[in-house]
Order: C-alpha cells, then sequence, then structure tokens
C-alpha cells in the first residue's frame, strides 16, 4: 500500500499544479508548454492511480464501493490527500 500512497500524492499535486499554475498560464498568460507538460504527468498519474486501486482492492479484497470511492475520490483535487492520510491508517 506504500505505492498507493505515494502515487496518490504524486497524481493529487500534479492535478493541482496543472489546475492552478498550468491552465491559468494558457489562458491567462498565453503560455501552453507547462499544460503540454502537466497533463500527460497527471494522466499517466491518475491512470497508475486507478489501476493500484484495482491491484489493492482485489488484493485486500476490499468491497466494490471503496474501490469505486477511491477512483472517484482522484477526480476531485485535493481528496488524494484525504485518501493518503486514511489509507495510513490501515
Amino acid at each position: 500500500m506504500p505505492l498507493l500512497r505515494a502515487v496518490a500524492l504524486v497524481e493529487a499535486v500534479a492535478f493541482l499544479a496543472l489546475l492552478f499554475i498550468a491552465v491559468p498560464l494558457k489562458h491567462l498568460a498565453g503560455i501552453p508548454e507547462p499544460v503540454l507538460v502537466l497533463g500527460p504527468v497527471h494522466g499517466i498519474a491518475f491512470l497508475a492511480y486507478v489501476w493500484l486501486i484495482g491491484r489493492e482492492a482485489v488484493e485486500r479484497d476490499w468491497p466494490p464501493d471503496r474501490a469505486l470511492w477511491l477512483a472517484l475520490a482522484g477526480l476531485i483535487p485535493l481528496a488524494p490527500f484525504f485518501i493518503v492520510r486514511s489509507l495510513r491508517s490501515e
């Protein structure tokens, strides 16, 4: 589970950087390059996050609703930080 926590943190930071740094730079300053870098980083991190949730769900016999909740929480900008915190308690 340490890998899931690490990937969740990377995904959360990449998502926040994309939303609050790269996208404003693109739309307000006309600088698209940060989106070209952070977009794929976030995308790969999110896919790894969802894959690791699926793997952990199978290995730990989680109920499907828990795995779905964890995956959907990755779509909310700050939620992965709380997920990491809750996974530490296990």
